[in-house]
């Protein structure tokens, strides 16, 4: 049986830097856009762009002749797949508390929090 510390290294090696570089893209994206367009434009952007993360992350990935989504044994990746649609599940609830809070910056926090967590 292998140990946690070998399956992280497993995960790491056959990790890559598409989902980083793609979060990057998308939130400065949305920082940019941030100086033109209104408070409550810039949370919906937030909600919405979440989502092109990670298509565009397996566009990274085909780019470099990788596939994002190879068939992998390590539970640490199926953990990670897992998160993603755990935080996808919480995303009703940062729309709820920034249409509570009538502000449409706890949206953007709550969605960068969410991103933070994958």
């Amino acid at each position: 049986m292998t140990s946690l510390d070998e399956r992280r290294e497993q995960f790491l090696a056959a990790s890559t830097i598409s989902m980083p570089l793609a979060g990057l893209l998308v939130w400065s994206a949305i920082g940019i856009a941030a100086m033109f367009v209104s408070k409550t434009v810039v949370g919906w952007m937030a909600v919405y762009a979440m989502a092109a993360i990670l298509p565009l992350a397996f566009i990274i990935e085909k780019l470099r002749g990788r596939n994002l989504f190879a068939k992998d044994d390590n539970p640490i990746s199926a953990l990670f797949f897992q998160s993603i649609i755990g935080i996808g599940l919480m995303f009703p609830l940062v729309i709820g508390a920034a249409s509570a809070a009538r502000d449409p910056d706890v949206m953007v926090l709550g969605v960068a929090i969410l991103a933070g967590i994958i």
